[in-house]
């Protein structure tokens, strides 16, 4: 028998009733979730019962395992027997996400995200980035527009402002899918930082609209960003600001994006019911009036989400809604990252993933094959992510060969692109065509794919 000192930690296990090694593997989900180098055991919790502290910069993770056991969104680091992180009155963190102010929210995530891990100048305990929310991955019944304060002293901003940090999106957008999220979200983060969250604080009550529809899509490309460097916790941040200041701008479009954007991020992350109902959410947003196009682009996750969710049947039917809406769509596509910009080969990339979500392996081979080829070579980081998808598909197939000949295919996008997602697929191919290694085509790539892997750790 252990000799109990942290009372508080052995009342909250026992609410949770499971195994030691259980409360550990839920730590573990929500540390990999987060891209958190670390893992925990039953001895770990052992030794946290004794009285010793987790390392400060883990705490979070712990609390937020708690917090999914317990099903209680406000437990803290203290109700677990610890310290609490230092607030400060300027700081939103702690604050529901979907309530407090946007543009504190916005700036906060900006100081964040502009400066690499071990560089962040607020070193207090676990304050480096933030976590990934299982409680905020919904969208509140009432989710409406917060109070629109008055503009602050000074000038004030107008459309000029709004078509200009349109325009830097667009170029953001360019470099994201040629070279990855994590090659430029810092860049983002300060420009949001240092000049939008300025411009919001100044915006005339005639121009919010356009100013916060700008700010908006621009905080969607920051969390897309954050969430392709593996960011989850700032990206999901980024997102629900979005949504709130979509809906202040009375911009159904973009709220249906940043919330189609939280279903993906939730389902890459295990959580498909919430992958689910995020993406049934963004389908509910859309008018009736909603452009084929656009709503090709939400069926198509919906299908996705549905099919993870192992709801194979209702994700099929959804396929075929949106290939039906696509096939109606006007032959022009918009030059934007919302959905207007929808093609045929992205939603065979979709196609791809739901049917092999939903075990259909040979079809889906030929669907995620078909939007590889089809993706122009511009678009570095989705050639990349397909790429690595069809091979893992392959290996489930028992193709070694195959899949080592598909990712030498996209080695040169995958030397140029820098994003976790695409390094976590990699590691997955790795590990699954480890026996094949004999393979004088496998061991090639392996070695191949093994320097890259290095080269970015």
């Amino acid at each position: 028998m252990i000799e109990i000192r942290n009372t508080a930690l052995d009342t909250e296990l026992a609410r949770i009733g499971i195994p030691l090694t259980a409360v550990a593997d839920q730590i573990n989900q929500v540390a990999e979730e987060n891209n958190c180098h670390f893992r925990y055991n039953a001895s770990s919790l052992s030794h946290w019962l004794t009285g010793r502290t987790p390392q400060p910069e883990r705490i979070p993770v712990i609390v937020e395992a708690f917090r999914r056991l317990l099903v209680a969104p406000g437990l803290r680091a203290a109700d677990l027997g610890w310290e609490e992180a230092d607030q400060d009155g300027e700081d939103p963190e702690g604050a529901d996400p979907w309530r407090a102010d946007p543009m504190t929210w916005l700036d906060h995530l900006g100081r964040l995200d502009m400066y690499p891990d071990d560089r962040v100048p607020d070193h207090r305990p676990g304050r480096r980035t933030l976590l990934f929310s299982l409680a905020a991955a919904a969208v509140p019944a009432a989710s409406g527009a917060p109070p629109r304060p008055s503009p602050s002293p000074g000038r004030t901003a107008g459309s000029a402002e709004a078509a200009r940090i349109r325009e830097v999106s667009t170029v953001f957008s360019d470099l994201d899918d040629r070279f990855g999220g994590a090659h430029v979200r810092a860049s983002i983060a300060a420009y949001l930082t240092n000049h939008v969250v300025p411009v919001l604080r100044h915006a005339s009550p005639r121009s919010r609209p356009a100013l916060f529809a700008a700010a908006a899509e621009m905080s969607y490309l920051a969390g897309w960003m954050a969430s392709d460097a593996g960011k989850a916790g700032i990206a999901q941040g980024y997102y629900i600001q979005s949504v709130r200041m979509a809906v202040q701008a009375d911009d159904y479009r973009l709220k249906a994006t940043t919330l189609r954007a939280m279903a993906l991020q939730a389902v890459e992350l295990g959580h498909t019911r919430h992958g689910r109902d995020l993406a049934d959410a963004a389908e509910r947003t859309l008018p009736a009036s909603a452009p084929p196009r656009l709503r090709s682009w939400i069926t198509a996750m919906r299908a996705e989400a549905h099919a993870a969710d192992g709801e194979s049947q209702a994700a099929r039917i959804l396929l075929k809604a949106a290939e039906r809406d696509l096939e109606r769509a006007s032959s022009s596509q918009a030059p934007d990252w919302t959905g207007s910009s929808y093609s045929h080969a992205a939603l065979r990339h979709q196609t791809g993933t739901t049917l092999a979500s939903a075990g259909d392996l040979a079809p889906a081979e030929e669907y995620l094959s078909a939007s590889l080829i089809g993706r122009p070579g511009t678009q570095r980081r989705s050639r990349s992510l397909i790429g690595t998808r069809l091979a893992a598909l392959q290996l489930r197939r028992n193709q070694p060969d195959a899949a080592a000949l598909t990712v030498e295919s996209i080695s040169s996008d995958l030397t140029m692109v820098v994003s976790a997602r695409v390094d976590r697929e990699l590691g997955r191919l790795r590990a699954n065509w480890s026996k094949a290694r004999s393979d004088p085509t496998v061991s090639e790539i392996d070695h191949f794919v093994a320097g890259l892997i290095r080269q970015r750790a």
